[in-house]
């Protein structure tokens, strides 16, 4: 597990990323000592995203995360590995893309180039990133089909977090442990918690197969991308 982290006050008369409590939340999940930790902040102090590398199975030793692009303006964080990573690597050599590494996480940003938030129609495998498109100011979130890496965000109005397990978020300190009553009913009667929903209020879960948006507005609605009835027996783009 590599998992991700971020804050992003996208409210005008926000404060700007508190970097203790990025850290904080970083590194709540570090369940062994961890081969690398990174964090990437915008230059105005408005979004700050971490990465906390177990090398277990390692594509390359050249994918340093947070990822930024060089020319784009885009920065990706990623939990997971793409499986048709080699197949979708040489449709976009043809057109053109240079790889300087053999990473999933650059991979990404060739596809978020490509093709925008449409990008993930075509990933295969089990993963939860976001991308930082700084030219329009909008964080996106995905992740996969079958829900295999979690992803977990909360919204207060002014400040958009995230992170790969809620007790992460709330070590962070800025969210409170106020109970949900939806997540503890459906636990204490079906021994789980409803889609979408956690234990506690402030906190909820990504679907898997869904994207987010987060603009100067605030997070949207997650959005599925496709189904998983719609994608066997489907080719990949």
């Amino acid at each position: 597990m590599n998992p991700v982290n971020g804050i992003f006050a996208y409210h005008y008369a926000a404060n700007p990323v508190d970097r203790d409590e990025l850290v904080r939340t970083r590194e709540h999940m570090a369940a062994r000592e961890p081969d690398g930790m990174r964090e990437w902040f915008s230059a105005d102090g408005r979004i700050g995203l971490t990465h906390h590398h177990q090398a277990i199975i390692d594509r390359t030793d050249a994918d340093p995360q947070p990822m930024a692009s060089s020319d784009s303006g885009l920065v990706v964080a990623l939990d997971g590995t793409i499986e048709n990573f080699q197949h979708l690597r040489n449709r976009l050599e043809t057109v053109g893309c240079v790889f300087k590494t053999n990473s999933d996480s650059e991979l990404l940003l060739h596809l978020y180039t490509e093709g925008g938030e449409a990008m993930v129609r075509g990933l295969q495998g089990m993963f939860a990133f976001a991308i930082w498109n700084a030219e329009r100011r909008t964080l996106l979130l995905a992740r996969d089909l079958h829900g295999i890496k979690l992803l977990y965000y909360a919204d207060d109005g002014w400040t958009f977090r995230f992170a790969s397990q809620v007790e992460a978020l709330l070590a962070g300190g800025a969210l409170s442990r106020q109970p949900d009553a939806a997540g503890r009913t459906g636990w204490h009667q079906f021994s789980s918690v409803p889609a979408a929903v956690t234990n506690d209020r402030e906190i909820r879960a990504l679907p898997s197969g869904c994207t987010l948006v987060v603009d100067q507005i605030g997070a949207h609605a997650p959005k599925p991308y496709h189904s998983k009835a719609r994608v066997y027996g489907q080719p990949s783009w």
